[in-house]
């Protein structure tokens, strides 16, 4: 690969290398309250919540995706890309492209969250397992490559405390390809330390299942965040607090760049031992200070 920015083109990566777009149902899709489809945690939210949301914006129409979909893959080949990534909530099985499935992108049906408060309960793993089940029959001959869940730091600093904060950042934040998940079927022993008795228990049967269970890591990396130590606030419990950690991404109103992407794959390469792919980078747009 040259040093010149000019010299890199897509003939800098190997034979093999996939090169893909991707997103999510709730993000694209638009056409939310139509043809079957019943409302999800999103769509109320948006609904009940628009003071929350900068410009009061929903998905309703989205990029309208539901009725655009031959075109917007139209341009993927065009643009060479050799895939697609999207999330199954209404979504269709293309051709022409390798299809990279995300099975939950937060889209919690409404009304298993108000039955039982959705993934907080252990009632969503027979009603998930349903789903996955029925997307398995419909489209598994198609999708190859199944991406269970949606969506780890890296920090220099001096400060013992801070570098204590980050460890613990990378423990709550990337548990699940955490050596003790894989290996014990359990949580690392910093989230047993900080969060106590309110950590929910595994049993026995479901660490064991859990143990080995994926087989890959599909990383979504769009910035650095620096860790920082802070005080334990017993008034207030969240994962955050739980942490005893706060994150920026930012410096002096400056975005941090993005120069720990090649640190974090080191990370979960070296100290993890796991293959994963990247699956979402971001890209910088004129007149955009955000992305």
């Amino acid at each position: 690969m040259g040093s010149n920015i000019d010299d890199f083109s897509r003939y800098s990566f190997p034979d093999d290398f996939v090169f893909g777009t991707s997103s999510s149902a709730y993000q694209y899709e638009g056409e939310t309250n139509k043809h079957g489809r019943g409302p999800a945690i999103w769509d109320t939210f948006t609904e009940e919540h628009t003071e929350r949301i900068n410009d009061h914006s929903n998905g309703n129409v989205a990029v309208d995706f539901y009725h655009r979909y031959k075109e917007d893959v139209q341009r993927m080949k065009e643009m060479g890309m050799d895939a697609f990534r999207f999330s199954i909530s209404w979504s269709r099985v293309l051709p022409r492209l390798q299809p990279y499935v995300t099975l939950f992108h937060w889209d919690t049906p409404q009304a298993l969250e108000d039955k039982y408060g959705g993934f907080l309960s252990p009632n969503i793993v027979n009603d998930f397992r349903d789903f996955v089940d029925l997307c398995f029959q419909k489209f598994g001959d198609r999708v190859k490559k199944w991406i269970t869940l949606k969506r780890a730091m890296d920090v220099q600093c001096s400060s013992e405390a801070d570098q204590n904060a980050t460890k613990r950042s990378l423990d709550f934040n990337a548990w699940l390809v955490h050596g003790s998940f894989k290996t014990n079927g359990d949580y690392p022993r910093n989230m047993h330390d900080f969060v106590g008795g309110r950590l929910p228990e595994f049993t026995a049967e479901e660490s064991k299942m859990l143990k080995g269970s994926y087989d890959f890591i599909g990383i979504n990396y769009y910035t650095t965040y620096y860790a920082q130590n802070i005080d334990a606030n017993y008034q207030s419990v969240g994962f955050m607090s739980d942490a005893r950690a706060s994150w920026t991404g930012e410096r002096d109103g400056i975005p941090i760049g993005p120069q720990a992407g090649v640190k974090m794959a080191l990370y979960l390469s070296r100290r993890h031992q796991q293959a994963f792919e990247l699956h979402q980078r971001p890209i910088r747009e004129p007149n955009n200070l955000h992305y």
